[in-house]
């Protein structure tokens, strides 16, 4: 549930353009792991904060998408993310399974 995946810590993250021109930008949570089952994206849910306001809440997309922009140079921006299993993932969703 929602409810308890929002109490999980918050990971905190900074994205800063350390050129002198303007740079676009994407944020994605990818599967690095060099295993033979994995959990599928859209069981996993995370709750985005931009700065300190709280975008929201949502399921991963298939590509992992989490957000994008554009940064003038020498800007920053800090992000917060909270990340969970959702609570109606199943081994038949391929979790806990070799694909």
């Amino acid at each position: 549930l929602d409810k308890f995946g929002i109490l999980n810590d918050t990971f905190m993250f900074t994205v800063t353009n350390n050129s002198d021109n303007e740079q676009n930008y994407v944020v994605k949570l990818v599967d690095s792991a060099d295993i033979v089952s994995t959990i599928p994206n859209n069981d996993i849910r995370y709750q985005l904060m931009v700065g300190e306001e709280i975008v929201g809440t949502y399921n991963l997309s298939s590509g992992g998408f989490i957000d994008a922009g554009t940064l003038a140079g020498g800007e920053s921006i800090n992000y917060g993310i909270k990340v969970w299993l959702d609570y109606d993932a199943t081994e038949t969703d391929g979790v806990w399974l070799p694909q």
